[in-house]
């Protein structure tokens, strides 16, 4: 029984102890399945964490190459040889492309009608400056033509002014006055299309010296007063016909209307560049009434007054200048080639002034100026436009001297086998005249272009 009982014992020793050695295992099974858990998860965040960064740097990396391929789109789109530019120059040679090749087609239609019409042969000067082959400032070798006329002209002084001129005092010693072909080596220069003919328009490179200048170093053509209004066209364009040979239709002097077709004023633009209106005299087109005055012919007609009366077609206007109203000249082949060296200095050194042959009137409040046109840079204003030349109040005559321009208008079929394109020259610059000695008490003022 004893040991029966010890039995029991030891087995319920031995079943508290598996019991106890259970417990233990199993709350060290759980430590271990804690630690497991706890080990997943930490495995989980450090995951997520990478997966985040490597997110975060894949959008920064994206950012940098969306910016990189766009500044580079940028540049092939906009920049100077981008998609944008080569469009517009593909653009620009489309047009170029269907100019020309309706140029093409329109010399084409030319041939086919000079053809039908039996006048096929070479183009024409005119065609050739319409078509851009010949510029305004190209030179001409018009020179080499045989003249048809007279190669001398003089102008007398009774129809000049300048036996007047002497008896007034104004002017001592200038009566006749020479010109001819002999003294003066003129090159000849573009102008442009003569709109009164249609023809090409020449002019030459400088201005056609007096036979004086060799006596008296004085080249230029002297007109005084009343006589210089009437007569002053039909003068200036009788010593530059002296020019005529086989290739003109016409050669005459420069005039006005030549210049502002040159510099691109029209009639109704006069009105808004006459600085004479703006010096307080009548603007160009107004009219005008002087009872009791003279005329340039009433004063050559025993000096017998009459009623002044007309409408103002004197007008002057600058060119280039600094301040407005001026008429702007942005060829400058154009510019130099007519108002280059045409200087009129306070010292008496003169330039290559030349006189325009278009007349005209100014009128003030109570009287009217005659005279003739000249293009010349005075006080340093640059500008053409009408001298003042007889006051129809008093009666009294100016004089001036300036230089004669010719202009030829070409024949109209004439070729490149006529006439050629030749090199351009350096043409010769004028410094003429001295210096003005003091004027005394009772010298006469000679004015500017309007002394109103």
């Amino acid at each position: 029984m004893k040991i029966i009982k010890n039995i029991k014992i030891k087995n319920e020793k031995g079943g508290k102890r598996m019991l106890e050695e259970t417990k233990f295992r199993e709350r060290r099974s759980k430590g271990r399945m804690k630690n497991n858990l706890e080990q997943v998860n930490f495995l989980q965040n450090q995951k997520i964490i990478r997966e985040r960064g490597i997110t975060l740097i894949a959008l920064v990396v994206t950012i940098i190459v969306l910016l990189i391929l766009a500044s580079i789109s940028i540049s092939v789109i906009l920049g100077d040889n981008g998609l944008i530019e080569m469009a517009r120059e593909a653009a620009n040679k489309t047009n170029e492309a269907v100019e020309k090749e309706q140029g093409d087609m329109a010399n084409i239609a030319n041939d086919i009608k000079d053809y039908v019409n039996g006048t096929t042969g070479e183009k024409t000067l005119v065609q050739m400056f319409k078509d851009g082959e010949l510029k305004v400032g190209d030179y001409l070798n018009y020179e080499k033509g045989e003249p048809t006329g007279e190669k001398s002209y003089t102008a007398k002084a009774d129809k000049t002014g300048m036996t007047r001129a002497n008896e007034d005092g104004e002017v001592l010693g200038i009566t006749d006055q020479t010109f001819s072909v002999e003294n003066n080596d003129l090159h000849w220069r573009i102008l442009g299309i003569d709109k009164a003919t249609g023809g090409l328009k020449l002019i030459s490179g400088r201005p056609i010296k007096s036979d004086r200048v060799k006596t008296d170093n004085d080249p230029y053509f002297y007109m005084y007063g009343a006589n210089a209004y009437l007569y002053g066209e039909e003068e200036l364009n009788n010593i530059a016909e002296i020019f005529k040979n086989e290739y003109a239709q016409e050669v005459r002097s420069v005039t006005m209307e030549d210049i502002n077709e040159a510099v691109g004023i029209k009639k109704e633009d006069i009105t808004r560049v006459n600085l004479n209106a703006t010096y307080g005299g009548r603007q160009y087109g107004e009219s005008y009434s002087f009872n009791g005055q003279y005329t340039p012919q009433s004063w050559l007609n025993n000096q017998t007054k009459t009623t002044v009366s007309g409408e103002v077609d004197g007008y002057y206007y600058s060119i280039n200048d600094t301040e407005d109203p001026t008429v702007k000249v942005n060829n400058k082949t154009l510019s130099d080639m007519l108002f280059d060296n045409v200087e009129y200095t306070e010292t008496g050194v003169i330039g290559a002034i030349y006189w325009l042959a278009s007349r005209g009137v100014y009128a003030d409040s109570d009287n009217a100026g005659f005279g003739i046109g000249s293009v010349d840079t005075d006080e340093g204003i640059t500008g053409a436009g009408t001298y003042y030349m007889f006051d129809s109040h008093s009666g009294h005559g100016y004089c001036y001297g300036c230089a004669v321009r010719p202009v030829v208008i070409l024949k109209s079929d004439l070729t490149a086998k006529d006439l050629q394109k030749t090199d351009s020259i350096e043409e010769e610059r004028w410094e003429y005249g001295e210096p003005e000695p003091e004027p005394t008490p009772t010298a006469t003022a000679t004015p500017t272009r309007s002394p109103m």
